[in-house]
């Protein structure tokens, strides 16, 4: 992953949109590793890709007292963030490297749990990450060690009523996709990318939130704005277009149910 096929804004300008994703998708992303990772036992995490830190936090915070926790990010802003937000809830457990996701794939068998949530969507080489953190184990190494990746199906966007807006938004962020050379859908393919990966047993969780209130278009909104940039370089969409997609969005109903 580059620059070039990453579309949102790092550092402080996308905060808000990575703390709404956070809070989205913790819940489902808590439970899943807590069912297979014992992390009780559990001395040292990977969290590769882990933009606002959040998961690192928790992690480190699960583990207090018996591992630590390294988190990689590509962007050093991002890197300098996190660390103040580390020092901010007293984690002395965690530390961070600026690196990009393959190097830190290739690292992957030093540690019991490697972590990855959001990130490989906006990988161009997908595959070739996960046959890293595969090759990372060497062929006579029996220890057990655990992978888990939360990533997104952005075409599952949708609601009852406002479908063709709805549509347009995601017919416009998977064409953006298909300009940067990444998966936008990449969830949807993910166990099968495993399993011609070399994987085995694979446990798969879905997780579908359901969007209401003042915020239920905020997740969207927060995309179209922040990727505005890149859809207007790859003439994915006019200025004029995407000013008046994002203002039907706007006018969306709060109580509108967006799935």
């Amino acid at each position: 992953m580059g620059s070039d096929s990453y579309m949102y804004q790092v550092g402080q300008q996308g905060q808000s949109r990575l703390e709404l994703l956070h809070r989205l998708y913790a819940p489902y992303s808590y439970d899943f590793i807590k069912t297979f990772i014992p992390l009780n036992k559990t001395k040292r995490i990977l969290d590769i890709g882990c933009g606002a830190g959040y998961m690192s936090f928790w992690l480190a915070g699960q583990i207090a007292g018996v591992g630590t926790v390294t988190g990689i990010d590509i962007s050093q802003e991002q890197v300098e963030i996190l660390i103040e937000g580390s020092r901010l809830r007293g984690l002395n457990n965690i530390h961070y490297l600026q690196q990009d996701a393959m190097s830190a794939a290739q690292t992957s068998a030093d540690y019991d749990f490697t972590y990855t949530r959001f990130m490989m969507e906006h990988l161009t080489e997908p595959m070739a990450f996960l046959q890293q953190i595969k090759a990372s184990k060497g062929a006579n190494d029996k220890q057990k060690r655990y992978l888990i990746i939360d990533e997104a199906m952005h075409q599952s966007w949708n609601s009852s009523h406002h479908r063709d807006c709805l549509q347009t938004f995601r017919q416009t962020l998977l064409a953006l996709g298909d300009k940067l050379g990444v998966d936008f859908n990449i969830g949807l393919n993910l166990y099968s990318l495993l399993h011609s990966a070399g994987f085995k047993n694979i446990k798969v969780n879905c997780a579908q939130p359901v969007l209401n209130g003042a915020n239920n278009t905020q997740m969207i909104l927060a995309v179209l704005e922040e990727s505005r940039d890149k859809l207007i370089m790859h003439q994915v969409i006019s200025h004029e277009k995407l000013n008046a997609l994002i203002e039907k969005i706007t006018n969306i109903p709060s109580h509108t149910l967006i799935f």
